[in-house]
Order: C-alpha cells, then structure tokens, then sequence
C-alpha cells in the first residue's frame, strides 16, 4: 500500500540496512509520524532471507529492543489518568504499538488495550511482551528449503562424466605441479588418482561426514536460550463479600526471564568433543582419499599387466604359427612326425584361447579403472592412459618393513589418527560428564508492579543432587574411554600385522622375481648360441624357432612374476600409507568437495 505513493519500505531496507531501520523506529518514537511497524516487518522479512547474516538480524533486534526499554524503566504514576496506573513515555508506548502491531491483530490488540484499562496489566507489560515477541520473530532467519533429489537427473548426472571436464581440468592445474598437468599430456596414476578424488562417491561421503561433525562444533558452543515467562498472582478480599480496596489489582501480572549458567566448563568440554570429533572425520576423509588411491593404482596395475601380457601372448602366437608351419614343411617332407605337428597345433589352440581370456582381462581392467575413478566405462574411450608407474618403482629400503616407514606408519597413518581423535572424544566427553555432577545455575530475573512499588525478582536456583550424582553417564563415558583405547590397541596391531604380511610377501615376490631374471638371463644366452649356430649353417632353422618360443615362454613366466612383484609392492604401499609408485607425486586431499565448492575467482 504505502508503495502505490512511492515508499518501499522493503527498497529502504535493502538500499539503506538496517541502521536506517533503527533510525525510523527511534524517530516515530518521538512523535513523528513515520511507519516504524511497516519498517520493521520489511526488516524481519530481510532477516529471515539472509541465512547467514547475523549483523544484520541483531541491529534488527536492537530496532525492537528500544520498546523494551522504554517498558522496562517507566516513569513516576500520572495521577491524572486515574486508578493510579502508571503511564508509560511517549517514546515507549509509540515503540510499543509498533512492536505489537508486528504479532498482533486489530481485535486482539483492542482487546489487550482494554485489559490494561481495567488495571488487569501494569505497567504497560501487554506492550512489554509484543515487544519481546518482535525481537525473537525478528531473530529467526533460518528457513527450510527443499532440495528434492531426482533419481532420473542424478543418473543422467552420473553417466555425464568424463575426463575433460573444464572443472576438473582446472581442479588438476591447482593441483598438479607446473608441467604435469598439460592438457594434451597422457593420463598417468597420479593425474587418475585426483580425478578420482574429483569424482568418486566415497569422498562425498566423507565430506559430508566432515560437515555434519563440524556442524556439532556450532551446536555445542550454542549457550542455552533464556525462556520468558509470566507469574500471575490473584488477590481476593480476606473477609467474604467485601470489595477489594481503592487501587489494589485483583491480578497482578510480571515477565520472568529464566537464564542458565553452565558451570565447571561444561559449554568448553562440549566443545572440546566435537572438535575432536572433528579432526576424525577429517582424518577419515585423508583415509578415504588414501583408499581411492589404492583402488585406482589396482585397477590401473591389472591394465598394464593385461596389456603386457596381451603383448607377450601375441609374441608366442606368432612364434608357434612359425613354428607349426616349418613342422608342416618338414611333415611333408617326411622329416617330421604327424605327433608333432599334431601337438604344436594343440599348443597354438591353446595359446590363441589364451589371448581371448587375456582381452577380457583387459576390457575388466578398465572397467575397473573407471569404477575406481567414479566415471562411466565409456568416459575412458579414446582417453591415451600411461602405465610407466608401474615399469620401473623406486624400490623400499631393505629396512622399509621396519625402519622409519614402518614407524611413521604406526604414528601417522590417517585411520590411526582418527582413532586417536576418538579417543581424544571420548576422553573429553568423560570430562564433560564429571562437570555435570555438579549443577548448573538458574537465575530467573523478573519484574512486577504493585501499588506503586516496583518489585523486582531475582529468583536463583541449583539442582539438588540427591538421589544420584550423574554417576550412570559417568560410568558410561569411562567404559566408552576405555574402548575407545581398546580399539586404538586394536588398530595399530592391524597395521602392525599389516605390514608384516605385506613385506613378507613382498620379499618372497622379489626373490621370485630375481630367480625369472637369472632364468631369463639363461635362456638369452642359449638363445644367442642357437643363433650363432644358425649362422654358421650348424642348426635348422625350426631350431632356432624353437629356441626362442622357448624364450618367449621364459618371458611371459618372468611377467607372471614381475606382476606378482608389483602387487605385493602396493600392497606394501597401503599398508605404510606411502606412495611407493609415483613417489613424486604426493597425495592432494582437497579440502572440500572440489565439485560443489566454489571456485576462486582468477
């Protein structure tokens, strides 16, 4: 209405803030007509839109709380309106009306008005208490809004994935040292590891974790809200039938406002638990990347071993298609037996369904590999991946199972600390329950008016720790403690085994892999004496075929072996939770969800 001649008290509000809102209400206290009440809902509907705007909700506050004042501190009784009721300053009752008109409708603030002219309020309270009610409308500004979550687009979202996402091109510059992250540069195990840490589910998960905990910081530092109530006292003639005396109120009514006091640190060891907690969330999310990590270096170490081994199985094919046509040459010829032929052909079936099984391993590799990065199978489509992580490792020390790694691990590896966290919480949240078998305070402040008196209430109260003294929360917290210790126990004896286990096998592994070379190197050498005496016309040429499908099969044994080589060497990688494949390329955990976290501004 007041817009259709040219005042928008909600363009004031957003032009001018909310000290103008002050203003406005300060000045119709005085007596001008300004629509302060208009104002001040225009101010409660800008405080209720802006979430995070604190600032602006407590100058909104403090707008309303110049009616509480003006109601709080009256002046001396004015005879002259009768029935000796005190009559408030005309800048309070104006912020008064103001507040009012804000929570209540025409009849019921009529209603309320008469009340007060029969004496069944003092003091203008009914005023006091719309104006706190303005307050708190006023303070609330959170709102719920739906975020309904679709099936059909969350799937569409999900099979929309791929490698070249402008983001997470951008997510690799920042991450990724100059140089490493060329755009037109192959797809290595460190690049695949963050675009896993980019797109894979579990680290949403832990994220969300990690929001949820840190929310419990701001819950457990919230004091307790005070609570206002109304002490009504009724009065009635001592003698039957008499009327009550000239001024006396046959009800007197007073606000009280009831204050908790924590007391022995209780708001400070709340706090202390859910900053712990905290840190163990943020440990599990460093635990989920590591676990990303080691899914993705998997599924890339079965793709390099596939295509190694597909390279080498066509090698043996083509060998044995050599060989079994010279067998055949020499069958015709009548220098060779049909057993022969017959059991090189087998050996080349065998050999070609071999291959295919090869394949399918390889198509399984990277389907793995996609699954372990969080895109669609197809999303790795014409995508140029290296695998030379995995060709050349920098091997552990000799003492890696039980030197510096070893105990570093012990100390440091995220899942341990966030065990120690917990127990760190555990151990607070034991704190927090000996502080609360002491009580807390209750002080309840009030105020009422009687026969020009003003009363004022000051009305403290404790908990009479009688029957109990907190002693069942108190036992629970130290049992919660005391398992909380067991399960950090528990954990690094897991690491510890762990680790054993994993050298174990990575020792054995690389004595089998020395004892391949030194056969390798064997058949090499014989390998080179059939050529030899190939050339100097001593040998056939099936002999010398021979000779190196012999070799070939040595190599792919030798493979079988070197691949068994590398896993136990990630394996030993997890265990220690350091990066023994692309040692160079540390492990970048985000600190939020790098695809819903707002991007810096270049």
């Amino acid at each position: 209405m007041l817009s259709l001649i040219g005042f928008d008290p909600t363009h004031l509000v957003a032009t001018y803030g909310y000290a103008a809102v002050a203003l406005i209400v300060a000045l119709e206290s005085t007596g001008m007509p300004l629509p302060g009440e208009t104002v001040l809902i225009a101010a409660a509907l800008d405080a209720g839109e802006r979430i995070a705007g604190q600032v602006g909700i407590t100058l909104a506050v403090l707008a309303a709380a110049r009616a509480v004042a003006g109601a709080l501190f009256p002046p001396p009784q004015d005879p002259a309106r009768g029935q000796g009721r005190a009559r408030l300053p005309r800048p309070a009752r104006a912020a008064c009306r103001a507040a009012g008109g804000m929570l209540m409708s025409q009849p019921v603030r009529k209603g309320v008005r008469c009340l007060c002219n029969l004496g069944l309020c003092n003091l203008g309270l009914c005023n006091l208490a719309m104006a706190a009610g303005a307050s708190m409308a006023l303070a609330g500004c959170a709102r719920f809004r739906p975020e309904p979550l679709s099936p059909a687009v969350n799937a569409a979202a999900l099979e929309g994935r791929t490698l070249d996402n402008p983001r997470l091109q951008r997510f690799l510059l920042a991450a990724l040292p100059a140089g490493r992250a060329a755009p037109d540069a192959a797809w290595t195990l460190g690049t695949l590891t963050l675009a896993a840490l980019y797109y894979h589910p579990d680290l949403a998960v832990a994220d969300a974790r990690l929001a949820v905990s840190q929310a419990g910081v701001i819950t457990a530092r919230e004091r307790p809200n005070p609570t206002l109530n109304f002490s009504a006292v009724f009065g009635t003639a001592a003698v039957s039938g008499a009327a009550l005396p000239p001024g006396v109120l046959p009800m007197i009514v007073g606000p009280v406002i009831n204050v908790l006091i924590e007391t022995f640190g209780k708001r400070e060891d709340r706090t202390a638990q859910a900053q712990h907690l905290v840190e163990a969330a943020r440990k599990d999310v460093d635990t989920a990347a590591w676990q990303v990590r080691g899914r993705v270096r998997t599924a890339l170490l079965n793709l390099w071993a596939a295509q190694r081994r597909l390279g080498l199985a066509r090698q043996e094919i083509a060998t044995r298609q050599q060989l079994l046509a010279l067998l055949e040459q020499r069958l015709v010829a009548g220098f060779a037996t049909a057993l022969d032929v017959t059991r090189e052909r087998i050996a080349l079936a065998q050999a070609s369904l071999g291959i295919r099984d090869v394949n399918r391993l390889e198509a399984d590799a990277r389907v793995q590999l996609a699954v372990a990065i969080g895109v669609p199978a197809r999303a790795l489509d014409g995508v140029r991946i290296s695998t030379a992580a995995f060709d050349h490792p920098a091997a552990p020390a000799a003492d890696g199972a039980t030197g510096p790694l070893r105990r570093r691990a012990l100390a440091e590896r995220t899942d341990v600390r966030s065990s120690l966290a917990q127990y760190e919480a555990a151990q607070s949240a034991l704190q927090l329950q000996v502080a609360n078998q002491y009580p807390n305070l209750l002080l309840g402040p009030g105020y009422t008016y009687e026969f020009g008196i003003n009363r004022f209430i000051l009305s403290p109260a404790l908990d009479f720790p009688i029957f109990n003294q907190n002693q069942g929360p108190i036992a629970q917290a130290a049992a919660n403690r005391q398992q909380a210790a067991a399960s950090f126990t528990a954990l690094q004896a897991q690491v510890i085994g762990a680790i054993d286990a994993a050298a174990a096998t990575y020792r054995t592994t690389a004595q089998s892999l020395d004892a391949a070379d030194a056969l390798l190197v064997g058949e090499q050498v014989r390998q080179r004496q059939a050529r030899a005496t190939f050339a100097a016309g001593e040998s056939d040429r099936p002999t010398l075929v021979a000779a190196e499908l012999e070799a070939a099969v040595i190599r792919s044994s030798r493979f079988d072996a070197l691949a068994l080589h590398r896993q136990a060497l990630g394996v030993l990688e997890d265990a220690l939770q350091h990066p023994l494949f692309d040692s160079q390329a540390a492990l970048f955990v985000p600190c939020a969800n790098p695809r819903t976290a707002p991007e810096a501004s270049p």
